[in-house]
């Protein structure tokens, strides 16, 4: 039996996505911002801060569904590894306004509590951003296929002679110059 998860993005599976990296990542930062949007809630924080911290609990908890439910392989017609780099840049400055202005002296322990966790969470936003864009730096052609750079791709016997057309009798004549 081989205990390795298929590279084939046909065959991802929803565990294969949660025991991933990147779903782990994605899975501890939902559940980050989710704690510090409860906390400002309870703790009556300014609206701004549950608005903000709502919209990037949403944002990520739709990245999870559509990565789990294995949207990105049936809507194609949206490079996906590209707008969810572009929603990680915007929750990074997002939440780490609302995290930083959490933490001002004069707020409730609760809120600053949040504002910790909110700054947690912008680390592994950041580490999400990473994993993607390295991802995508060295496969290029999709985020969960595998292609090893050590195998070339196979070569017809003519493939010599794909940049230009091949004529028997200049190739003679160089063979005689020889």
């Amino acid at each position: 039996m081989e205990s390795q998860i298929s590279s084939d993005p046909e065959e991802r599976t929803v565990w294969a996505f949660l025991i991933s990296i990147k779903g782990i990542v994605k899975m501890i930062r939902l559940i980050l911002i989710i704690v510090a949007l409860i906390i400002y809630i309870v703790a009556q924080a300014p609206e701004t801060y549950i608005v903000i911290t709502t919209l990037e609990a949403i944002t990520v908890l739709f990245f999870v569904i559509l990565y789990l439910l294995r949207l990105d392989l049936v809507l194609k017609f949206l490079f996906w590894p590209l707008l969810d780099i572009i929603n990680s840049l915007m929750t990074i400055v997002f939440l780490m306004i609302v995290s930083v202005l959490s933490l001002i002296p004069e707020t409730k322990i609760q809120i600053a509590v949040a504002g910790i966790l909110g700054i947690v969470a912008t680390v592994f936003t950041v580490a999400d951003a990473a994993l993607i864009y390295r991802k995508l730096m060295f496969n290029p052609s999709g985020p969960y296929e595998k292609r090893h750079t050590h195998e070339k791709k196979r070569r017809s016997r003519h493939s010599r002679h794909s940049h230009r057309s091949y004529h028997p009798r200049l190739s003679q004549e160089k063979d005689e110059d020889l």
